[in-house]
């Protein structure tokens, strides 16, 4: 617990990228002294155990400082920030394991490989570091300004931020408890040291379980749907979990810790990409911070009022259903993710993925030639999706509880003519949130085969009036066309075979602003936006185009915060001032 609040006091010194060089190779130094005394010196005991509290704080130290730049290395990588995270838990486990299973090597091998680990992860942090949009400060800020920074761009984001650290304290007490009622069983208690009594397998399973989430779920967002799965593993555990060393018993163990190591670790990556690079340190430390701290809680209510287990049942459940209420969305859309793996082959091309915002309002711009265009754009798009939908599906007696309390999606009223639009002023009011709207300016689907993209109609213009600091990110969608939900050969689910199998590519564009100039009239932002998503088709000649290097990309975007290159920005001296929609 004292460990893991070093984070909370640390957190805004070392977030300074001058002061993570030396601090990745500094801590790491005195990780080895200090595990080198533990070793052979003949110091007193309390004066071991507190080297082991340092011994540990640096640990966690040097971790706040590798994941406040893990933002930054997933993207250059191509990468979602679970990879980042399991790949940093493998530097730091091939250290652990040796120095615990290595009879021969012992406290000698812990030093070897910590430096090694250490080394590797330094390698990856210092050969991406850069300026641009996910930088920190040049400088960390005054020491005696400790307070860790933790402001978001949006109350949402704070309230997600908020709930992500709740649930990982209730995995903590979960943990906790079971570790007070059921590990003196096992040859562990609170007030033993002795390790525990199970064969080598089943102690280092939990930590390789607690790399799937982050793998398999790749989505900063998507991850957090594994919280409910686990939540309910968690009772199963228990029910596993009979009297003595039983197999049975032990695999009840095994399994609980497994779910809270996955919690912990999709909680992180969550994290990461919630929270912008000078908040990362401060939020990861809460969080930490707060998991320990219920763990110990948990032990506590567990030694001294002897928690029954009916009792730590009960808690179990309901902070289960609390789990699985609070991350529905996030829980349906992963829980669909195999059947659309099944179905459809759905793949991303194109410069602008890695550079897509994490963070803030964003609009996403894509042709519409069938229905199930949004939940495609959904699978590569880092981001929760706000989708807007016609009423004439959205109030659909199956549809509606879901559409407008678990996806939250602005409903469109069909009309031919209106003279109010109270859905542009909801998109407004999603966009001042930080959310990020799914777009698609042509306004219907897509019905001939000769023409490719229809007019832009207003509304994208008159939401981009309201809110023109607004980002854009255009996408081309190939392969909707002629699917079981297009009006390729008829109406949609008619007249075709289902699309077992089907490619569906997506191509995504960088990031936008468009300038005031062209905002100043309507047919020239219509326009170009539909110049602008058409041309991204030219990319389907060349699919295995990357995106531009980090430094590259940095190079044509300038300091800054948007990260947008004057090229991407519509200026007056490209736009179409000659054309009319």
């Amino acid at each position: 617990m004292l460990s893991a609040g070093y984070g909370l006091i640390f957190a805004r010194p070392l977030s300074g990228r001058i002061v993570r060089r030396w601090a990745l190779v500094i801590l790491p130094l005195l990780q080895a002294m200090s595990a080198a005394l533990l070793a052979w010196s003949a110091l007193p005991q309390h004066t071991l155990k507190s080297l082991l509290v340092v011994f540990w704080g640096m640990e966690w130290l040097v971790w706040f400082v590798r994941f406040v730049r893990s933002g930054a290395l997933a993207r250059e990588l191509d990468a979602y920030p679970g990879l980042v995270v399991a790949l940093m838990v493998l530097s730091w486990l091939a250290g652990w394991f040796v120095a615990t299973f290595v009879p021969w090597a012992d406290y000698l091998s812990a030093v070897i490989m910590l430096l090694l680990s250490s080394l590797l992860a330094t390698r990856l942090n210092l050969r991406f570091e850069s300026s641009g949009p996910e930088a920190v400060p040049e400088k960390a800020p005054r020491l005696w300004r400790i307070v860790p920074d933790l402001r978001l761009s949006s109350g949402r984001d704070v309230r997600e931020a908020l709930a992500l650290v709740l649930g990982g304290a209730l995995f903590g007490v979960i943990s906790g408890m079971n570790w007070q009622a059921h590990g003196t069983n096992y040859g562990f208690g609170f007030d033993q040291q002795d390790q525990l009594n199970l064969p080598l397998p089943m102690y280092v399973l939990p930590w390789l379980i607690g790399l799937v989430p982050v793998i398999v779920a790749n989505h900063p967002v998507r991850v957090s749907g594994w919280l409910p799965y686990l939540a309910w593993c968690s009772l199963v555990a228990l029910g596993l979990q009979a009297p003595g060393k039983s197999a049975v018993g032990e695999w009840g163990f095994v399994i609980l810790q497994s779910t809270g190591w996955c919690a912990m670790l999709a909680i992180l990556s969550r994290l990461i990409a919630l929270c912008p690079p000078s908040s990362v340190a401060g939020w990861l430390a809460l969080a930490n911070t707060a998991i320990c701290g219920a763990a110990c809680l948990g032990g506590w209510l567990g030694r001294e009022y002897g928690v029954s287990a009916w009792a730590e049942f009960l808690f179990v459940a309901g902070a289960a259903l609390a789990i699985q209420i609070y991350w529905l969305r996030e829980w349906m859309e992963l829980t669909a993710a195999p059947l659309a793996w099944l179905i459809y082959r759905i793949r991303h091309v194109g410069p602008g993925h890695p550079w897509v915002p994490w963070r803030g309002p964003l609009i996403v711009l894509a042709n519409h030639a069938a229905w199930f265009d949004p939940l495609w754009l959904g699978k590569v798009i880092p981001r929760r999706l706000t989708p807007m939908m016609t009423s004439v599906f959205y109030d659909l007696p199956g549809l509606y509880w879901l559409m407008r309390y678990v996806l939250r999606v602005i409903r469109v009223q069909a009309s031919a003519a209106r003279q109010e639009v109270p859905e542009l002023e909801e998109a407004v009011a999603r966009l001042d949130q930080g959310e990020c709207l799914v777009i698609f300016p042509e306004a219907r689907l897509r019905r001939e085969e000769h023409r490719l993209l229809a007019h832009f109609q207003r509304g994208i213009w008159l939401l981009l009036q309201k809110r023109p600091e607004t980002q854009v990110v255009p996408c081309w969608i190939e392969g909707n066309w002629g699917s079981f939900f297009s009006w390729r050969g008829g109406p949609p689910m008619k007249g075709k075979l289902f699309d077992w199998g089907r490619t569906i590519t997506i191509v995504i564009g960088e990031p936008l602003v468009v300038s005031s100039e062209a905002l100043a009239d309507h047919r020239t932002t219509r326009r170009f936006l539909e110049q602008t998503v058409l041309s991204l088709r030219q990319v389907l000649d060349n699919p295995d185009k990357t995106s531009p290097p980090l430094a590259q990309h940095l190079a044509k975007s300038g300091p800054d915060e948007s990260g947008l290159s004057e090229e991407n920005a519509l200026g007056s001296h490209e736009a179409p001032n000659d054309r009319e929609a």
